[in-house]
């Protein structure tokens, strides 16, 4: 039997630097089908869009603090971070500060 996921939400978090219209279309379009699959509701996407700013990583995490919700879905890993110690910071930061679980969209 499959578990009930119906009440589960899930937040998205991406980065877009210089994406076309299309390509941000495919990443929304990306996540919403890993929610769509696993039957969790896709509340919302946090798109960073400055380069080299966290100001919307930081008001994601806020949220997830004041939501209760755990679970974050990416387009990919490096989408949190290119460089592998700041992405390791990042997830660490949503776990401690969050106990939050990040998911790629790149696993549906």
């Amino acid at each position: 039997m499959r578990p009930d996921t119906t009440s589960i939400k899930v937040y998205g978090y991406m980065r877009v630097d210089d994406e076309s219209d299309e390509a941000l279309f495919d990443l929304e379009t990306a996540l919403q089908r890993y929610a769509d699959i696993r039957g969790y509701q896709l509340v919302e996407i946090f798109a960073e869009s400055t380069p080299g700013c966290q100001r919307t990583f930081a008001a994601l995490v806020d949220e997830l603090r004041c939501t209760g919700v755990r679970h974050v879905v990416v387009p990919s890993m490096e989408h949190l971070a290119r460089h592998p110690l700041l992405r390791t910071h990042m997830l660490i930061r949503l776990e401690l500060e969050a106990d939050a679980q990040v998911f790629e969209a790149g696993e549906a």
